[in-house]
């Protein structure tokens, strides 16, 4: 349980500790090795994740949870084929079961087949309609697809559902801000910041910078980044934000220290080298530029 709550709370290293743990004590454990692949998944650690996915479908074949969580390790791993059939295995497990179709759902999002995940997350609602995360993810889906005015109406389903919890107004200003509507979208994420807990709080701060820099105001835009850094030091995506909106507002030199900030974090973030590259450029720095979109190339 203690696994459970670090991974809830995206603090992997230490669900991991945990998981370990108990498997230490009960190698047979299958919600552990399940929960274990979602936290190695998480940190990108995908051999290990698939091992541990495999184990928690081995030692809980029974646990449509556990296919579910295989079927996204394998999407992951671009292993489109094997991820679909995890999670029809998850569904043929619990057919009248809201959180299997969710599962469903997600690999097909996670593989970018998005009409099916709408009819997924569709069933999952129907199935269960006061599952204000089911219309979150519904929402998101047909917001990717261009459908805003239904992804609107899903997301707005979740807030009249859970009017006091902040993740449902987040999801609200994530489809403002993808149909364009940067004011509505800003509203929405200070909305947010009212109800929100920890984790959500940090995803309306990232939401504010990111919808004020689209909306051309780059320094709200760096102060609400920051403030996402003040509450989670090591945000990558925070980083990133501040590089982003210092690139756009032309103070490059800026640009390139938060990217480098990233960078030190997560070595590996393919965009805070390909971002950097942008900003050398800017400050044509063609040599730094080069090397910083080579490395980019390289992880690739």
């Amino acid at each position: 349980r203690v696994g459970h709550a670090y991974l809830g709370l995206k603090m992997y290293s230490d669900a991991i500790s945990y998981y370990e743990s108990a498997l230490n004590l009960a190698p047979q454990a299958g919600a552990a090795h399940r929960g274990l692949a979602e936290a190695l998944m998480a940190l990108s650690q995908l051999d290990e994740a698939v091992v541990a996915g495999e184990n928690g479908v081995r030692y809980a074949p029974s646990d449509p949870l556990s296919h579910f969580t295989l079927g996204r390790v394998y999407a992951s791993m671009g292993r489109d084929v094997d991820a679909v059939k995890s999670s029809e295995r998850g569904v043929a497990l619990r057919p009248n079961d809201a959180a299997a179709y969710y599962g469903m759902a997600q690999i097909h999002e996670r593989l970018g087949n998005f009409p099916k995940a709408v009819e997924a997350f569709t069933k999952a609602t129907e199935l269960n309609p006061y599952d204000t995360k089911g219309f979150q993810s519904l929402s998101l889906v047909y917001s990717a697809q261009g459908e805003h005015k239904k992804a609107l109406d899903s997301a707005e389903k979740s807030v009249s559902l859970t009017p006091d919890i902040g993740g449902a107004y987040i999801t609200v200003g994530q489809v403002h801000e993808a149909a364009g509507a940067y004011g509505k979208a800003i509203s929405s994420y200070r909305k947010a910041i009212q109800f929100s807990n920890a984790t959500e709080e940090i995803e309306a701060y990232i939401g504010l910078g990111s919808a004020y820099r689209l909306k051309g105001e780059y320094e709200d835009s760096v102060e609400w980044y920051k403030g996402a850094v003040g509450l989670k030091a090591d945000e990558i995506r925070a980083y990133v934000g501040v590089g982003d909106a210092y690139s756009d507002w032309g103070r490059f030199e800026e640009a390139v220290n938060a990217f480098t900030a990233a960078i030190s974090l997560k070595p590996e973030e393919t965009l805070a080298w390909v971002h950097m590259g942008v900003a050398y450029a800017g400050l044509q720095k063609t040599e730094e530029a080069i090397e910083a979109l080579s490395e980019a190339i390289v992880l690739k």
